[in-house]
Formats: C-alpha cells, structure tokens, sequence
C-alpha cells in the first residue's frame, strides 16, 4: 500500500488537501491512504521512524512556520531514509523550488499553491498515480543476493515464497521459491531488515505476502499455491497482524 503523509501548515489549506486525496482515493479504490497530516516536521520524522517498512509518498511546504527551508529540510532527512520515496512539494513561491534542485532532491513534481483548484487536484491525481506506478516498478525490481560460491547470485523477490531457518544447522536459512529451493548463509534477522516488505510470521519463518494464495484459519497455515502443497506455518501471536496485512 502506498501511505501518504501530507505536511502543511496552514490547516486550512492541510485539510482541504488531506479530503481530496481521501475521496480520490476512496473513489478510485487506490491501493493508497493518508497516513498522516500534520505541520510538524519531527511529527513526521517520528512517525516514519515507527513504520520505516512502509511505502511512502510525501506532500511536503516548502516553507514550515518562520522556516522557509523547513520542507527542504525535512526532505533531505527523508530522502536519506527512504530513497525510493516520492516527494511532491507543496510552494507559494516558485523560486523556492529551485531550493530543492539546488539540495539534490529528486522529487515527483511542484505544486504551486497560487494555482487553481482543478489545476491542482489534477496535479494531485496525476502524482498519486505516477508514485503507484514507480511503487510497482520498484517492488519487481527488488531481488534477493546470496552467494554461492565464488559468486553473488539474485533472485527476483517475487519469486520468493518464504525463507526458513535450517534446523539442521549446516547453513542458518533455507530459501524456498518458484521451483527452487536454495541454501543461504544468512540469519532470518538479516533477510528481514534487509527487505522489509517480508513478514515474520514465525520465529523460523519469513514470508512473501505478495505469494500467498490462502490462509487455513484453522491449521494456522500460509498456502502459497491452490493445490496447498506449499505452506508455512503461523504462530498464534502473529495471526492478528497477518490477518490485517491480508486485508490491505
């Protein structure tokens, strides 16, 4: 899902932004949603920082309070931590924008707030597709690298159902995907923080939630194909955030 945080100032202006994007969104059924409004830089650092495994796209002012460098701020911070991030600036002077360019930071467009309304919901609508689409394009491009050998092999993550932890104890994690199953020589913890979009449905297991194809309430169990052949189990603390995550 893409999660949008709108950062503004001027209430006014912020709610009126904040209840478009929510109807459009709504309307359209977008995989999106408005996260978070607020004119508070550390509010948003915060709240980033809680959910750092999320997919963002940021409505940023330029200019926060008496800080008419607190949006470029504020997006260098966030572009640092999340690189794949969309960044639309929100700017009543078009000669801040420069700012940004002149900062390095790759944003998705300008919106000036000296436009007219449909010039701006269309701007609005156009960015929250565009962020979908680059969102996507990302998440196939994402692989999995492992050596083997000599060598420093990748797996598309899409390919991947889930990695479970070798009780065996010859190598710390086995990788099971489409028509493959590979050794790896790498803790669930690190697979983990490293793709954050896997889940940690078990102490011994990390999914791909994109790969499943049902859930067995009642045997706890992820499937990963129809004929439910391939399956990892479930511990009962995790059930309600799968359940939830499922639901998205």
């Amino acid at each position: 899902m893409l999660n949008i945080v709108v950062v503004e100032d001027d209430l006014a202006q912020r709610m009126e932004l904040v209840s478009f994007i929510k109807k459009y969104v709504a309307f359209e059924g977008l995989d999106a949603e408005v996260v978070l409004d607020t004119d508070s830089s550390q509010n948003t650092l915060d709240f980033t920082a809680r959910n750092d495994s999320k997919d963002f796209l940021f409505f940023l002012d330029i200019g926060l309070a008496s800080n008419k460098l607190a949006g470029i701020q504020l997006a260098k911070k966030l572009r640092t931590k999340f690189p794949h991030a969309d960044i639309v600036f929100l700017t009543s002077h078009v000669d801040l924008s420069l700012l940004a360019l002149r900062n390095r930071i790759a944003s998705l467009d300008y919106i000036g707030k000296d436009m007219n309304e449909k010039d701006i919901q269309n701007s609005i609508r156009k960015d929250i597709k565009l962020a979908l689409n680059n969102l996507q394009y990302v998440r196939k491009r994402e692989t999995f690298t492992y050596k083997h050998r000599n060598k420093f092999l990748n797996i598309p993550l899409d390919d991947i159902y889930y990695f479970e932890s070798d009780s065996t104890g010859y190598d710390p994690t086995i990788l099971y995907g489409k028509n493959r199953a590979i050794s790896v020589s790498y803790a669930l913890k690190s697979i983990e923080k490293a793709h954050p979009r896997l889940f940690r449905c078990h102490r011994s297991y990390l999914v791909n939630l994109e790969n499943i194809v049902s859930y067995n309430y009642t045997e706890r169990k992820i499937y990963f194909d129809v004929e439910e052949k391939i399956s990892c189990p479930v511990s009962i603390r995790k059930v309600a955030a799968l359940i939830q995550l499922l639901k998205k």
